[in-house]
């Protein structure tokens, strides 16, 4: 298969794991970080709330414990 197909078949395949992420109910966005500010409150924010983000989180039995990758 040639590289541009490839490269095709990946940007369709982000395409459709991106889409069903664009409409937000707003009642779940918590913050916003941008490098050397850090996190802010989304009223603060202009531009970067039509960017798209993801959130990773990770949930634990014993919060009090961080994971050894973590550590």
């Amino acid at each position: 298969m040639p590289a541009s197909e490839i490269s095709v078949q990946i940007a369709d395949g982000l395409q459709e794991l991106y889409e069903p992420h664009l409409p937000v109910d707003e009642r779940h966005l918590d913050r916003f970080y941008e490098s050397g500010r850090g996190y802010y409150p989304p009223v603060e924010a202009a531009d970067e709330r039509d960017r798209f983000a993801i959130c990773l989180a990770g949930v634990s039995q014993n919060p009090t414990v961080l994971p050894a990758s973590a550590r």
